[in-house]
């Protein structure tokens, strides 16, 4: 037989660091100031942004916002 599919989540889409940089985002944190705090560069940052958006689906840094509200606690 086959299964449901499994809820699109955050936690089962994302890896750590994704999901890491991807909170920062949505708390406002530019590219910049999210590799300060994690001691990465500028260009990890974006390229982890970009593979955040693609996975969730997402267009913006706004979409994302707004995702982490709709989700609070995922993935942690």
């Amino acid at each position: 037989g086959s299964r449901a599919p499994r809820p699109r989540t955050a936690s089962r889409v994302l890896t750590s660091r994704q999901w890491e940089i991807a909170r920062h985002a949505s708390e406002g944190h530019t590219d910049a100031a999210i590799a300060d705090l994690l001691s990465i560069s500028r260009r990890t940052v974006t390229t982890h942004m970009h593979a955040v958006l693609g996975r969730l689906e997402l267009s913006s840094r706004h979409q994302l916002a707004e995702w982490f509200r709709e989700h609070p606690g995922e993935g942690e």
